[in-house]
């Protein structure tokens, strides 16, 4: 049987009489419910991880996911992420265009672990979706601008894999550039709602510029913290 509010605020504050019965409309009765149930949810123990700890944890879910630890010439990269993750404030003076309001970029060669990495912060309990561009794009091509309201629209962080591998959508003929379409709708998400968005690439802005057009390098600086990694393909000799 589900407690009325007052029942509810009784039990939470100790009091003992029955108060006056209050009529509530359905919203504001339905929010007020999740205020209070709100107040009994434990505390996130990741608030409380230094960058140092999760860096711990990551590497304990890195080799449960891959066989090995996470190591070679990226590892300052991946500490300065773990800073991201916990907000670390030394994670600012690294760029003067940093900000933990923006999402990542992850951009490196195939193989150096980008799509490993976010994985893993995902799986330590991180909330962001994740979805290939390939894979959203072949979605389209299956059933049309639905896809881009879909993905664009979308009310949480969302981490996009592989820009650029991505071709151009086709639906009845009709070709368009889903991801850039997507991109313009996130960059509004983050100037209206602070939704954040998270990419991996291998491309060059010069590249990037010829497939989502001159707007978008103002964009990426302006949604996006920029990580480099510079490392050799971490599946080859495996």
């Amino acid at each position: 049987k589900q407690m009325s509010l007052g029942d509810i605020f009784r039990r939470r504050f100790g009091v003992a009489e029955q108060l006056e019965k209050i009529q509530l409309d359905p919203e504001t009765e339905q929010k007020t419910r999740e205020y209070f149930a709100s107040l009994k949810q434990p505390e996130d123990p990741k608030l409380k991880w230094t960058w140092d700890t999760l860096l711990e944890h990551f590497q304990m879910m890195y080799k449960e996911q891959n066989d090995v630890v996470y190591s070679g010439v990226d590892m300052p990269v991946l500490e300065d992420l773990c800073r991201y993750f916990t907000k670390d404030i030394a994670f600012i003076p690294g760029g003067k265009r940093r900000s933990f309001d923006k999402g990542v970029l992850l951009k490196g060669g195939y193989g150096v672990g980008k799509t490993s990495i976010m994985r893993c912060f995902k799986s330590l309990g991180y909330d962001f979706g994740m979805k290939s561009t390939i894979s959203i794009v072949q979605m389209f091509d299956e059933e049309g601008t639905a896809i881009v309201k879909m993905y664009g629209n979308k009310k949480m962080d969302f981490y996009f894999d592989d820009m650029g591998r991505e071709t151009m959508g086709k639906f009845y003929k009709k070709e368009q550039n889903v991801m850039k379409d997507i991109f313009d709708q996130k960059y509004y998400a983050l100037k209206q709602h602070k939704i954040k968005t998270h990419i991996s690439t291998n491309m060059s802005m010069e590249k990037v510029i010829d497939k989502y057009g001159d707007r978008m390098e103002s964009i990426i600086h302006d949604m996006f913290n920029i990580f480099v990694f510079d490392g050799k393909d971490k599946r080859k000799g495996l």
